[in-house]
This record gives C-alpha cells, sequence and structure tokens, in this order.
C-alpha cells in the first residue's frame, strides 16, 4: 500500500475521532515512511461547527461574509514531528468558504475574486485558479468547501 493509501485507510478508521487524534494515529503510522503533508477538516453540516488543522505545504483560508481568516499551518510533516500542530475551531455560517491548497499554487491569488467572479458558473473555479495562479510545471492542488450551499457575496 502506497502512503497515501495507508495514510486514508488510518483516517477512514477514525472518522470519529477528534483532529488531534487522526493526525496522532497518522503520525504513527506513518513513522517508518515517506513524510507527507495532511490536512483534516471536520465539519457538522448542522451546526456548521468546524475543527481542522494542517501539517506540511498545505495552506488554509476560510472566507466567511465579511473576513479572510488565514488558519495556521505548522510546517512538519506526519510521519515527522507534529509537536506544534495547532487545530482550530470555527463556527460556520451558510456560505462561507474553506479553501485547502498546496504551495505548488501561489499564495498572493485573489481568491475572494475568484469566488465573485464565479457566482455564475463556478462549475471548473479549481481549474480556473489552477490555470491561472500556479506555475505550469507545479505540483499544485486546491479543494473549496462551500458551507451549505448558499449565495457567498450579495449581487
Amino acid at each position: 500500500m502506497n502512503v497515501a493509501d495507508t495514510t486514508m485507510a488510518c483516517i477512514g478508521a477514525r472518522l470519529e475521532r477528534s483532529v488531534d487524534e487522526i493526525f496522532a494515529a497518522c503520525d504513527a503510522r506513518l513513522r517508518d515512511t515517506r513524510r507527507v503533508s495532511l490536512v483534516v477538516a471536520i465539519v457538522d453540516l448542522d451546526s456548521g461547527w468546524m475543527s481542522m488543522a494542517s501539517i506540511g505545504a498545505i495552506r488554509a483560508v476560510l472566507l466567511t461574509r465579511n473576513t479572510d481568516f488565514r488558519l495556521d499551518c505548522t510546517r512538519e510533516a506526519v510521519g515527522g514531528d507534529h509537536s506544534r500542530l495547532k487545530s482550530a475551531t470555527k463556527t460556520l455560517t451558510s456560505g462561507d468558504v474553506l479553501a485547502l491548497f498546496s504551495d505548488g499554487l501561489n499564495a498572493s491569488f485573489p481568491l475572494r475574486d475568484a469566488l465573485t467572479n464565479a457566482a455564475q458558473d463556478g462549475d471548473n473555479l479549481a481549474g480556473d485558479i489552477l490555470a491561472d495562479w500556479s506555475p505550469v510545471d507545479a505540483d499544485a492542488a486546491i479543494l473549496i468547501y462551500r458551507h451549505k450551499a448558499a449565495e457567498f457575496l450579495e449581487r
């Protein structure tokens, strides 16, 4: 089993656990493998409660109606030292957006503008951001979660 499959199996076996417990289990399981970057976000769809943490070359931004929050990500790796892991908790409201992206994507890309411009046609938002804001040879990825799929910005 490769490192990605091992990590996913470790997470899948702990879906009811806290973010901190998931990271500890993955760290122990991956000790003798290649180190990995990992982000875990747990969202309760009914209450809007979110807990997340990130280790490695992954950035996390939470956009609310009025504010951009850059969530702390530690620079260690899973399978190595993750003693400085800081989980964050937030309460999401309808329309909040969580964007998780790798360091292959230019950190200064205008996420809020991209979301505003894609309000009419957001089918390929992630692909458009990658095409516009990552070098051709970069190993870049982005995941965009819109809470409760409500209208994000008023027109």
